[in-house]
């Protein structure tokens, strides 16, 4: 089983402090865990062929490669490959299993939290962001070859310098359609790539956490002024919370779209005639979590299950035994749900909480969710003891079944459907919506970081994208 770790493709790492091994040496299996180049080192890219891009990708590449190669030498069955990953790990997951250059080099996939057409992926998304850094390295911005030659001239310490000094909504590189390359990662399109069946058809298991935003909400609460404009029914903000507007050179909507329109929509479908506040923050965690996971997730799973076996899930467990990462790491914030990252507490140990005790709830749903993990490793279908639950049915686009994961697991059905077809009514211009259109509009609608009393400085200003 080897294992991807997230960060939003910019930071994190496989070591064993947080992904301690532990509860996976119970399951029979070989567990790896590694370090791909991340953030300008991993994902730089000029958008043409002198800089392609997808460099931590690659690495992902090679690693299998070597898992290959070397993985009997460690116990391991070469022919019995599962790669598994959360949050980037997960989008990174979904790219592997979309990338030609995988081929044969595992046979099944797990994408906890993460899908290769989310708006923090593969969406086709440009910031011109080469010529930003190449202004502050003082590196040519008119001739491309000249600029990736200088960057590759630059000091490490110094590139990072640079990425640190960009706002975070400005520096943050993220994979791509690399078909400028010599031997591509990302061919095409991956909504295309998801439609035709043209990627590796591995049984494949997906799913989410019931509130993957409520991890994002304390770092959007600091925000204090941009909250407030939130909380007040501010449409600008709201476009730029909602991902909708913001610092793009690529369109986020679809031509003719105007982004207050869009915002005015996802504040009336979320809000209503309700209110948002302190004393009620769900609305503003589940934008995220619809726009950024349940979204893009939900409808790669629906073009996936077409061509090969997919297993849904939702992890919403909140009674005995359970575990949160708002209390691993002390973060004072309200309890509004299962969030992003809880699900890694129950599949790998860390240096901050003790292993629990063998007769306690929380180590039988430790062993529940390990179980579910390794049994899909060996046989390419979930399937646990641990907890008494029923056959864990293959999803597809006419009855759409998934799996509730807590102490007492069920079979549910579509899952966030209303929430799901809101986000599919919005004409957002993202390949989990439709295959991304790359034309010039003649008008240019939408709300930008620049926009005369419609936008804040970008240092108020998180949006969805630079919260990964």
């Amino acid at each position: 089983m080897v294992y991807i770790h997230g960060g939003g493709f910019t930071t994190g790492d496989g070591d064993e402090s947080f992904l301690g091994p532990k509860y996976f040496m119970d399951g029979e299996v070989v567990l790896v865990t590694f370090n791909y180049r991340v953030g300008p080192f991993g994902f730089f890219t000029t958008h043409d062929s002198n800089a392609p891009g997808n460099y931590g990708l690659l690495d992902q590449v090679l690693l299998l490669k070597w898992v290959q190669d070397n993985i009997a030498s460690f116990g391991g069955d070469p022919d019995a490959v599962t790669i598994f990953g959360q949050s980037a790990g997960g989008a990174s997951v979904s790219l592997l299993v979309l990338s030609p250059l995988t081929k044969g080099l595992f046979h099944h996939a797990i994408s906890q939290s993460g899908a290769s057409i989310a708006s923090w992926a593969a969406s086709a998304r440009r910031k011109g962001l080469a010529q930003k850094f190449a202004k502050y390295l003082n590196c040519s911005t008119d001739n491309i070859l000249e600029m990736v030659d200088c960057f590759r001239m630059v000091d490490p310490d110094d590139l990072m310098d640079v990425a640190k000094a960009l706002d975070a909504s400005q520096n943050k590189f993220i994979p791509r359609v690399d078909s400028e390359s010599r031997s591509p990662f990302l061919p095409e399109d991956p909504r295309k790539l998801l439609e035709t069946g043209d990627f590796n058809l591995v049984p494949w298991m997906s799913g989410v956490t019931e509130e993957e935003g409520a991890f994002f909400i304390p770092g959007v609460s600091k925000k204090q002024k941009f909250v407030r404009g939130l909380f007040a029914g501010n449409l600008a903000l709201w476009s730029l919370f909602a991902d909708v507007a913001g610092a793009s050179e690529s369109r986020i909507l679809d031509c003719g779209v105007k982004a207050l329109e869009v915002a005015a929509e996802v504040y009336a479908f979320y809000v209503g005639n309700g209110t948002v506040g302190y004393d009620n923050l769900l609305p503003l965690a589940r934008v995220i979590t619809d726009r950024a996971f349940t979204a893009p997730a939900s409808e790669e799973m629906r073009l996936a299950s077409a061509h090969t076996p997919v297993y849904k899930y939702v992890l919403d467990h909140k009674g005995p035994g359970r575990l949160s990462i708002a209390d691993v790491l002390g973060i004072k914030s309200p309890d509004l749900g299962v969030t992003h990252v809880d699900d890694l507490l129950y599949l790998f140990n860390d240096d901050i909480q003790p292993i629990p005790a063998a007769d306690s709830p929380t180590y039988t749903m430790i062993r529940f969710m390990v179980s579910l993990w390794t049994s899909f490793a060996r046989t390419g279908r979930p399937s646990s003891t641990v907890l008494p639950m029923p056959d864990w049915p293959i999803f597809n686009e006419r009855s759409q079944r998934h799996m509730r994961l807590n102490s007492q697991p069920t079979v549910g059905e579509r899952l966030f459907e209303e929430r799901v077809q809101f986000w599919q009514s919005m004409p957002i211009n993202e390949p989990w919506r439709h295959a991304v259109d790359r034309s010039t509009c003649n008008d240019s609608p939408t709300v930008r970081e620049g926009d005369k009393n419609e936008s804040l400085p970008c240092s108020i200003c998180p949006t969805v994208l630079q919260l990964f």
